[in-house]
């Protein structure tokens, strides 16, 4: 399977992540032969996990725990024998074990394994133009590619929950979203804390006058159409633009929160049942990285 062409349903959750459905194990005497699995999404992590039958410490989920003792394709990663593996990650029982600790202060651990993964294909492209409701922000081309410098260019991280930009793009997406709301009557009252872009609603509001966010790909649009996924409630009057700016430097980088690519509609409740690349409670058991050769995607 080409790896650059992998797309799988993803759905939006109301706590400003994405769920994404993926097939995982062989199960015999099952059609199809796989369980699916909803996983948080975190593209700006390096390990992918997932809560299995044994955990010591769990948090809710609706799905069961993994079965991982009835997947013929399931096999733990002895010590020393994988480059997640080396020092002193083993256990008494010759298992690779890992620890990973994510700045909300989350801590997750467990065992490293292999395990199959069920994905589906599709194409798709790199991102080229942002929309505002019907109206395109028209960014010259190349805007968001790496230079010949190796400067610029975009982090595409869905485990963040607030998308940035540089000043001078930001703008141009707020100057849309202000005229949205001006055509509508709704007051622009500057910034509030480190949020630019912010409105006073009076009374009731229509939650279908929010215009959506669209990200316009090759081949592709991806149209954030949630007003949730937008924007907040900062006040019980205010709304703001959940996007923020920043400085434009080699080090600061603008991050775009859920750039996915959906195949199919989303069940309407999806079963959130663990993460890949995402921090929680302490776990038994781990997937390692999508990347590394311990895992055999089909």
């Amino acid at each position: 399977m080409n790896l650059d062409g992998i797309r799988v349903p993803v759905v939006y959750e109301p706590t400003r992540f994405y769920v994404a459905m993926v097939g995982l194990g062989t199960f015999p005497g099952i059609r199809p032969p796989f369980m699916n699995y909803y996983l948080m999404v975190d593209s700006g992590s390096d390990q992918t996990w997932l809560q299995c039958e044994g955990a010591t410490k769990d948090f809710n989920q609706n799905m069961p725990l993994y079965p991982w003792r009835s997947s013929t394709t399931y096999r733990h990663v002895p010590c020393n024998t994988h480059p997640l593996c080396k020092g002193d990650k083993c256990n008494a029982d010759g298992e690779c074990t890992y620890l990973s600790r994510y700045a909300s202060g989350s801590v997750t651990s467990g065992i490293v394994a292999k395990e199959k993964f069920t994905l589906r294909s599709g194409t798709g492209g790199l991102e080229k133009d942002i929309s505002v409701a019907n109206k395109r922000v028209r960014f010259p081309r190349g805007t968001f590619k790496l230079n010949s410098q190796g400067k610029g260019g975009t982090i595409i991280d869905s485990g963040t929950p607030i998308s940035m930009m540089y000043k001078d793009h930001f703008d141009r997406v707020a100057d849309l979203v202000k005229a949205h709301f001006n055509e509508l009557g709704i007051e622009y009252i500057g910034s509030i804390k480190k949020f630019d872009v912010c409105f006073r609603l009076r009374g009731r509001f229509d939650i279908s006058n929010y215009p959506s966010i669209t990200l316009h790909f090759q081949q592709a649009d991806y149209i954030i159409q949630d007003y949730r996924a937008n924007f907040l409630m900062a006040t019980v009057e205010t709304v703001t633009m959940v996007e923020i700016s920043e400085a434009d430097s080699d080090f600061n980088l603008p991050v775009v929160n859920g750039v996915a690519s959906q195949m199919g509609p989303p069940p309407p409740h999806p079963p959130r049942s663990g993460q890949v690349h995402g921090p929680s409670a302490g776990i038994e058991k781990i997937f390692g990285d999508l990347a590394a050769s311990s895992i055999i995607i089909e």
